[in-house]
């Protein structure tokens, strides 16, 4: 290997099978393989807008590791221990989300050579994601902010979507396949936080959304690809704290709500040919169950329990 640290290098000299000035064969063929890893200890970004400090986000782990090789690619990452603090809208920093533990989030994205029957899945792309518990403190002045400093990069949305189309309108001429992403989602025991002012108070709504889940499969042949699509969200539960002369009082408005839909997308390989059925196709299913009390709640602390009975 020739660096730009030796200094005794010699450059390379032309075989009689190569003139000078052209370029030379490769090695061999893993020359075209690249992997690199990234372990980070400490990552802190803070969002400033004409001066004024809005939010800090702070990770304290992250691991990213990439493989190239032509011409298929493999990207993954894990990362723990998030916290995003705003600090505008209060004298203190007040935390708005956090993730707590060792995983926050497990994240994989790779696609695949159709060309390779040995390898290839039946699906080009793939993304894989599984997230630890976060919660997450919605206050009405602070996302309203933090919603105003992002929508200005929504500016560079004409331009984008000027080469998206143009992309899209060239990859309609060439494809000849229907391209296909698998991808798998999960989220676990999501909560957010409704609070009853914005200003230290304790009185609070607490949703806590279970597992959100997304995923989907394909069922292929010569005419149509199908793809079938499953999304939910499960064991949702809402309650309410209230303190009362220094003491908390829980109830239990929801539990055990699940919310699925099922969705059927229908693509013709040949756009011309007409569908012999619906292209898109939903079915949903919401079972929960309404008003459970806490059971660690007496519930001659509150007056709807009593009159519920």
């Amino acid at each position: 290997m020739t660096t730009f640290t030796d200094q005794d290098a010699v450059e390379p000299t032309p075989t009689p099978d190569t003139h000078a000035g052209a370029d030379l064969p490769l090695a061999d063929e893993g020359s075209d393989k690249l992997r690199v890893k990234v372990k980070l200890t400490s990552i802190v970004a803070v969002l400033n807008e004409d001066g004024f400090r809005l939010a800090t986000l702070s990770l304290s782990a992250a691991d990213v590791a990439v493989m190239l090789r032509a011409p298929t690619m493999r990207v993954s990452a894990r990362l723990g221990n998030l916290t995003f603090v705003d600090d505008f809208s209060a004298d203190e920093p007040q935390e708005m989300l956090s993730i707590q533990g060792d995983e926050l989030a497990d994240f994989q994205y790779e696609t695949y050579d159709p060309t390779d029957r040995a390898t290839y899945p039946g699906y080009d792309t793939l993304v894989h994601l599984r997230s630890g518990s976060l919660r997450f403190t919605f206050v009405e002045e602070p996302v309203h902010r933090l919603l105003l400093f992002f929508s200005k990069f929504a500016k560079m949305k004409a331009v984008y979507d000027s080469a998206a189309a143009a992309a899209a309108s060239r990859a309609t001429e060439m494809q000849k396949s229907i391209p296909k992403m698998h991808y798998d989602i999960l989220v676990r025991t999501p909560i957010v936080v409704f609070p009853h002012d914005q200003v230290g108070s304790k009185d609070v709504i607490e949703a806590n959304l279970g597992e959100i889940s997304l995923s989907n499969a394909f069922d292929v042949d010569d005419e149509r690809v199908q793809t079938k699509i499953q999304a939910g969200l499960r064991a949702i539960r809402l309650s309410t704290t209230l303190h009362h002369k220094g003491e908390p009082y829980s109830l239990q408005i929801l539990d055990d709500v699940t919310i699925g839909v099922e969705m059927t997308l229908t693509q013709m390989v040949d756009p011309a040919k007409a569908f012999d059925a619906p292209a898109t196709q939903v079915r949903r299913f919401f079972p929960f169950r309404v008003g459970r009390r806490s059971s660690h709640v007496p519930c001659r602390s509150w007056r709807p329990c009593r009159t519920s009975r």
